[in-house]
């Protein structure tokens, strides 16, 4: 459905523009970066649209029992993340991993929609006070699995980004303030980088390579990541890093028909990476909002590496 894919397009290029302009502030050559990779961006978008246009606008998913369940599946897994990372006071990370590999393993039909909801149960209460409030979300990220479903399919940072439009559509409603962070410095910006680039590529062994699929990867790499950085380099630190690796690991839930070389998802990291540092500034405590940048960063990729292929096939003749 047209309207389903211009929500993903448009939460996404939201992300961008707002790194966009923090990189400018400190130095060109991270926007020019920038500029390029949403170049790459918009072009893979125009020659996706085009080439599933009929899958797009197709209204045959809406609304039977199947989408039905994963809709309950979405507003469900929101309300046990938030639980888990609240209440119980396992943080984000944590509860939103153990959503997903709990439902990959007992109901994986399901996976996918209750993975998709657990970022949105990743929101502070900052930004979601009450369960009421996070409902709202949890509904309207509902409402945007089914109606993108038929969209940009195999591109990792999907449901991130699902989860991020139902959430901001729901700040926007509601009147919900939200928090703001800083640009880390050169010297965690730099491990930031590594450990995305790291978090992308064993997620897509897990998932690809090793065959074990997208949610059970990024779950698994996730819930590592939660436990083991904060214990290293202690809760600031090291939550920083967990959310960097837990990022790059929706990069890695990309498929292998959109990301076919190992050396592409290593990008797709470092890309994620930048978007992740420049973008920290902004939307802070929003659900989603890592998932978004793994997608924009992935489909990114994918655009130059068709762009690649494209200037190689023309100089050949």
């Amino acid at each position: 459905m047209i309207t389903g894919f211009s929500i993903l397009i448009a939460t996404v290029s939201q992300l961008y523009i707002f790194s966009g302009i923090e990189s400018f502030r400190h130095h060109w050559l991270f926007s020019l970066v920038k500029l390029l990779m949403f170049a790459a961006f918009a072009y893979e978008v125009v020659l996706d649209a085009a080439s599933e246009y009929h899958t797009v606008l197709s209204p045959r998913y809406f609304w039977n029992q199947e989408a039905l369940l994963e809709g309950a599946a979405v507003v469900l897994g929101a309300v046990v993340t938030f639980f888990v990372s609240i209440e119980i006071g396992h943080g984000g990370v944590i509860a939103s991993a153990i959503v997903g590999l709990t439902t990959a393993v007992l109901f994986p039909q399901l996976a996918a929609a209750a993975y998709c909801g657990s970022f949105v149960g990743m929101a502070s209460t900052v930004v979601f006070p009450t369960y009421e409030e996070l409902l709202l979300a949890g509904v309207l990220s509902a409402v945007f699995f089914v109606i993108t479903k038929p969209a940009c399919k195999g591109f990792g940072g999907k449901l991130g980004t699902i989860a991020f439009a139902g959430t901001i559509l729901s700040i926007t409603i509601l009147g919900s303030e939200v928090t703001g962070g800083i640009v880390p410095d050169l010297e965690l910006g730099i491990s930031l980088v590594f450990l995305s680039m790291a978090g992308a590529y064993l997620t897509y062994l897990v998932n690809v390579i090793l065959g074990h699929g997208p949610v059970i990867a990024s779950a698994l790499i996730g819930l590592l990541a939660g436990l083991v950085l904060p214990a290293i380099y202690g809760p600031d630190t090291g939550t920083t890093l967990a959310l960097m690796v837990f990022c790059a690991s929706f990069a890695g839930m990309s498929s292998r028909e959109r990301i076919r070389s190992w050396y592409y998802i290593l990008a797709a990291g470092a890309l994620s990476a930048l978007i992740f540092i420049f973008s920290m500034p902004y939307m802070g405590g929003a659900g989603g909002k890592m998932g978004t940048t793994a997608f924009g960063a992935v489909i990114s990729i994918v655009g130059i590496e068709r762009l690649a292929m494209k200037f190689t096939s023309s100089t050949a003749r």
